[in-house]
């Protein structure tokens, strides 16, 4: 178990990912996942050199010294359910990235917008996790440079996140390339790299209506080149460039 006190970006990976699915009692840490998810629980034994059968989809270890300082290090409670991890020195953008993933990972889900091609990925968790996944939301988003979605409380008193920003989930989804992460492909497949949404394409066309703006282009040149009307073109320039 001493693997888990390591600093990579695997190990933050399943930190979160324990954080979410995993728990802990005293010096005893199970892990138990369904069976549609029984190839990542191997991943895990063979990422922790777990050399027992796993049964019923179930692995359970105690190892004193390294989960006595891992509980430290991230203040995980018995029930973590109610008593949130210190997620505030996770200070490596990376690593912080990894733990986020691994975290989604148990506690998230991946789908696609209705009548739309991009994704949107929910979080849902007790309400005392609140101001972590506020947490989550602000840095992810700051390194991503997007707006942070507001953490909400729903109908049934659960804290939920709900990330909808193609360029920021498909910031995440390169990350998992970039670090290696081991993540459950069933749901992180769903985003397509190769999409652009209507999110997307506005930055790359106020880019484009930048650049020819400096160099005296018309307006009804511009958005000719850009593709859009030129009404869409008066109101992107008054809203996003003039403005300023």
């Amino acid at each position: 178990m001493n693997i888990l006190l390591e600093n990579t970006p695997v190990t933050y990976y399943w930190l979160g990912f324990l954080m979410a699915d995993g728990s802990f009692n005293g010096y005893r840490l199970v892990l138990e996942l369904g069976l549609l998810d029984s190839k990542h629980l191997q991943k895990f034994a063979k990422f922790i050199a777990y050399n027992k059968v796993i049964k019923n989809n179930r692995l359970a270890v105690m190892d004193t010294k390294p989960i006595k300082l891992l509980r430290k290090k991230f203040n995980i409670q018995n029930n973590k359910t109610i008593h949130p991890c210190n997620l505030t020195n996770i200070k490596d953008n990376n690593l912080f990235i990894s733990w986020a993933i691994g975290f989604m990972n148990g506690d998230g889900g991946i789908y696609k917008q209705i009548g739309r091609e991009d994704c949107q990925l929910k979080i849902k968790t007790h309400v005392s996790w609140k101001e972590n996944l506020q947490l989550i939301s602000n840095r992810l988003s700051k390194i991503a440079k997007v707006p942070p979605p507001v953490v909400r409380i729903n109908s049934y008193g659960y804290a939920t996140l709900n990330l909808c920003n193609s360029i920021l989930l498909k910031y995440l989804k390169n990350k998992i390339n970039e670090l290696h992460l081991p993540i459950l492909d069933r749901k992180w497949s769903l985003i397509d790299l190769n999409y652009i949404s209507r999110v997307e394409q506005a930055k790359i066309n106020l880019v484009l209506i930048k650049k020819l703006l400096s160099k005296n282009y018309k307006h009804k040149d511009i958005a000719l080149k850009v593709g859009v009307s030129e009404s869409s073109f008066c109101n992107t320039i008054r809203r996003k460039i003039y403005a300023k």
